[in-house]
């Protein structure tokens, strides 16, 4: 966050920065918006539909396969 910021410190950019609770709101509101459900199987099956409905040429997650254990 620093190297984006380029050095300047959040208490300048907005004094509401300055309180760490709402920097995790965002953070996590951000992350929400881009995994609605998660990073864990859910999340990158939800990847997967969606590359394949929107038809992504240089999809990130090819296939799924289900191995039995």
């Amino acid at each position: 966050m620093q190297k984006f910021l380029k050095g300047v410190p959040l208490l300048e950019l907005h004094p509401s920065l300055n309180n760490r609770s709402k920097i995790d709101h965002m953070i996590a509101t951000k992350c929400h918006a881009e995994h609605p459900y998660g990073q864990d199987i859910m999340g990158v099956a939800y990847m997967l539909l969606k590359q394949q409905q929107e038809n992504e040429l240089d999809q990130y997650i090819r296939t799924i396969l289900k191995f039995a254990v």
